[in-house]
């Protein structure tokens, strides 16, 4: 695991302007960020915003960080045209990726979900997420076939970590108070495995970097 972490934590992006002055200093170069994110987070989800972006180069996001950075990548697609476009970007952040956090609406078409993720290819592990739908008895025989698991954000069923080689949490930062941190953070730990990538990653507009830091830190001390 990178920096020999049990498990990896970081953000859901790290171009988030609100961040430029209260976690970024003021004069801090806007293509210094992600560098300086890299200091203190082992992981980082590339956003379909971050892809979207003009300026969007991930050769360069790879040179502008430590090599110890690794990037989840973001898919957003229930169309596999629309799949493979963005596969296609995913694959030139190279072995710095360490899998595809693949969003879509397909929680109770297991048929068209398989033939979505038939796209994705051999190459790099994926973890579905269904927003807040839980997927059906359907879907979750799909996906334990496949051997794929399926992001947990903070529910009551966190079935889907337990499942595949990658296995995410994507949470809202903004309400996590410690306890809750704690819960997040406990219920990650018991999904990790030698083979498996476990990654709690925070969400928000902005992801609070305060709770970032602490769930490090409760991490650290259980």
């Amino acid at each position: 695991m990178s920096r020999d972490y049990p498990m990896l934590i970081g953000a859901c992006g790290w171009t988030h302007e609100a961040w430029a002055g209260s976690y970024y200093p003021d004069d801090l170069p806007s293509d210094w960020r992600l560098g300086f994110y890299a200091n203190e987070f082992p992981v980082v989800l590339v956003t379909r915003n971050e892809w979207e972006r003009a300026d969007a180069d991930p050769q360069q996001w790879c040179e502008d960080s430590d090599s110890s950075l690794l990037f989840v990548s973001e898919v957003t697609a229930d169309d596999p045209s629309d799949a493979e476009m963005q596969i296609r970007q995913i694959r030139l952040l190279g072995e710095r990726c360490t899998g595809i956090l693949w969003r879509t609406t397909l929680h109770n078409d297991a048929p068209a979900l398989n033939g979505l993720l038939n796209g994705a290819g051999p190459a790099l592990p994926v973890c579905v997420d269904f927003g807040e739908a839980l997927p059906d008895e359907a879907v979750r025989s799909l996906l334990r076939k496949r051997q794929t698991g399926w992001c947990w954000h903070g529910n009551d069923d966190s079935t889907g970590l337990q499942i595949g080689p990658l296995s995410i949490a994507r949470v809202a930062s903004n309400d996590a108070d410690l306890r809750q941190l704690r819960r997040l953070v406990e219920t990650c730990l018991a999904a990790v495995r030698d083979d498996r990538w476990v990654i709690l990653l925070f969400d928000g507009n902005p992801p609070e970097v305060e709770r970032i830091q602490k769930a490090g830190v409760i991490m650290g001390l259980l």
